[in-house]
C-alpha cells in the first residue's frame, strides 16, 4: 500500500503542514508522493490531474471553510480516501464530515506520527472494506435479475446434511413458502410433477454415485417439459448444485 501512494495535504497553515510531512517522512509512509495545496482550489486541479489516494483535509482554507470544503473534496475526488485535520473546537464538525463520507478526522496538535500513520492504513481497510461491500450488493442485485431474465434459480443440498437451500427468486418461481431451509424431500416433490418418482430417483442415484445430472420435468395436464434442472457435484464440500429453469 505505501509503494507508490499519493498522499495530498491541504493546509494553508505553514507550520501544520511542516509537522505533517514530517510525521509521514518519518513512517512507513516515507516513500510516497507528497503534494501540498493551500488553497481548495488547487487541490481541486491536483485532484482532476492525478489519482489521489489519500486527502489530508484542512476544513477552514483561504477559500472555503467548514463542511463545504470536505463536501468539496469528497465529491471531485474519486475514490481517494478523505481524513480531516479540525482545530480543537471543531470537534462536533469532525464527527459531521465523517457522516458526509470522510474516512476519519484528527483534531490538530492531539496526534503524533504514530496517529496519523494508524488513522491512514484504518482509513483504508475501512474504504476496502466499504467498496467490497458496495460490489457484493451489486453482484447480488445483479445475480438476481439475471435469474429473473432467464427464469431460472439457483439450489445446493448438503448430501451429508440432506438440508437444502434455495435462492429466494427460485422459491418465488416454483410458488414455495419463505423459509430458510428445506430438506431433501422437498426437491423431490416441490414442483409435484408427473414424474416426481422419476426426479427423485435421479436425485438418490446422484448421491450415491457422487455425478451429476440433467433432465426436464413435466406440470401434470402438460405435454411439453416445464422446468430443466441441472445438477453438478462438488467435490470441495460435498454437496449438489445446480439450478431450475422454466422452459
Amino acid at each position: 500500500m505505501e509503494k507508490n501512494l499519493k498522499i495530498l495535504l491541504v493546509e494553508d497553515n505553514p507550520g501544520d503542514a511542516f509537522l505533517v510531512k514530517f510525521y509521514l517522512e518519518e513512517s512507513i509512509f516515507k516513500t510516497a508522493e507528497f503534494i501540498h495545496a493551500e488553497y481548495l482550489n488547487t487541490a481541486l486541479d491536483v485532484l482532476s490531474k492525478n489519482k489521489i489516494d489519500v486527502v489530508l483535509l484542512d476544513l477552514n482554507l483561504p477559500d472555503s471553510k467548514g463542511v463545504e470544503t470536505v463536501q468539496q473534496i469528497l465529491e471531485n475526488g474519486g475514490e481517494s480516501v478523505v481524513i480531516v485535520l479540525t482545530g480543537l473546537s471543531d470537534n462536533e464538525l469532525g464527527v459531521q464530515t465523517v457522516k458526509l463520507g470522510a474516512q476519519d478526522f484528527l483534531v490538530k496538535g492531539q496526534f503524533d506520527g504514530k496517529v496519523l500513520t494508524s488513522s491512514i492504513r484504518y482509513a483504508f481497510e475501512r474504504a476496502q472494506l466499504k467498496q467490497r461491500v458496495r460490489e457484493l450488493d451489486e453482484n447480488s442485485m445483479q445475480f438476481h435479475e439475471t435469474q429473473e431474465i432467464a427464469e431460472l434459480g439457483y439450489w445446493k443440498l448438503d448430501l451429508q446434511s440432506k438440508e437444502l437451500w434455495m435462492t429466494s427468486y427460485l422459491k418465488e418461481l416454483l410458488g414455495l413458502k419463505v423459509q430458510r431451509n428445506y430438506a431433501l424431500k422437498n426437491l423431490q416433490n416441490l414442483l409435484d410433477k408427473a414424474s416426481a418418482e422419476k426426479l427423485g430417483t435421479s436425485i438418490e442415484e446422484a448421491i450415491e454415485k457422487k455425478k451429476d445430472f440433467s433432465l426436464s420435468i413435466k406440470l401434470k395436464d402438460q405435454e411439453k417439459p416445464a422446468f430443466l434442472i441441472k445438477a453438478r457435484y462438488k467435490t470441495d464440500n460435498d454437496a449438489l448444485v445446480g439450478v431450475i429453469q422454466k422452459v
